[in-house]
């Protein structure tokens, strides 16, 4: 009898010290990511691959998503707690009452103007009496677009045509002589020059850099959290921003590997995700020139169209 009462006693005690491994796993905080299945995705697919957050005690579940507004409506609707999204979203979220925060930085600049061969346009003053193609109104890349062209001499109401094209159908529209130019990012850039016939006029990094007279390129990308998340997981938010940026370390450190872990899912041989790298800026830090210059990016856009960004400048309490 005493022997028995012995034994429970020992598996009690090794119970209290090792703990249960059913229920240490259920105490994993998971963590849902949303991300889109393109190039700049490379870092959220390797620490997939290669199960960075469950080496570090989460349990993540990523959610790659083909179209941007399924990853909002995802993020929206509560079925993610992290997600990549354009950098002016999370601060028109913010403006009108929803509780996020930008959690890091995920991409910088990437967007270049696209020409059809030997059409004779290299720079914005080349676009005059031409139809360009533009993302929807009020996104950073139209309103960016618009200020470049003022920039340049070029009034966008009087001297060209502008008409909204999704960044799918510009080499659609321009084949069929519909559009004379488009801007737009990766992985479209690299799809119209495969094509053999079309090229890059320019990147905006250089008007940004001589218009704002901010030296960081303007930041195309972040992640950004739910605050409900962030105040139920603080360490599991402070986890994922440091694997993230590692893992961005690691796909630069080793691209060739990262190009093959990704081709799968993206539906794109390793070259073509490796040339789409080429003109697409990952961020690898989140401090202080990077948040200052979305600010500057937000102030502008506010400048330009208010409602672009919810209706006021965001505080930096947008920040995590």
């Amino acid at each position: 009898m005493h022997s028995r009462i012995a034994l429970v006693l020992v598996a009690s005690w090794l119970s209290a010290c090792v703990g249960n491994p059913a229920s240490a796993h259920a105490a994993e905080p998971v963590i849902r990511i949303g991300y889109l299945q393109a190039p700049a995705a490379l870092a959220f697919i390797a620490m997939r691959e290669q199960k960075l957050l469950e080496s570090r005690g989460l349990k993540p579940e990523y959610y790659g998503l083909l179209r941007p507004q399924a990853n909002i409506d995802a993020f929206l609707g509560g079925r993610t707690d992290v997600a990549i999204a354009g950098s002016p979203e999370p601060a028109r979220f913010r403006n009108k009452g929803m509780k996020v925060k930008i959690i890091s930085c995920a991409l910088k600049d990437g967007i270049y103007m696209v020409v059809p061969k030997g059409g004779g346009i290299t720079r914005w003053h080349d676009l005059k009496g031409k139809r360009v193609g533009l993302p929807s109104a009020g996104t950073a890349a139209a309103l960016l677009t618009r200020n470049f062209l003022r920039a340049n001499g070029v009034d966008p109401e009087r001297d060209l045509q502008l008409i909204t094209v999704t960044p799918a159908e510009g080499v659609t529209l321009a084949d069929a002589g519909q559009v004379s130019a488009f801007p737009v990012w990766e992985p479209f850039v690299t799809r119209a020059l495969a094509t053999g016939r079309y090229a890059v006029a320019w990147s905006y990094v250089d008007d940004w850099r001589k218009g704002t007279g901010e030296s960081t390129p303007w930041v195309h990308g972040v992640v950004m959290a739910r605050e409900e998340y962030l105040a139920a997981h603080p360490q599991a938010v402070e986890t994922f921003k440091t694997t993230f940026l590692e893992a961005v370390r690691w796909v630069y450190a080793n691209l060739d590997k990262a190009a093959e872990l990704a081709a799968g899912e993206l539906k794109m041989e390793p070259k073509i995700i490796k040339e789409a790298m080429s003109r697409t800026e990952l961020c690898t830090e989140f401090g202080e020139a990077e948040k200052r210059s979305l600010m500057v990016l937000f102030t502008l856009m506010h400048s330009l169209d208010a409602e672009s960004v919810g209706g006021k400048v965001p505080s930096p309490e947008l920040f995590q």
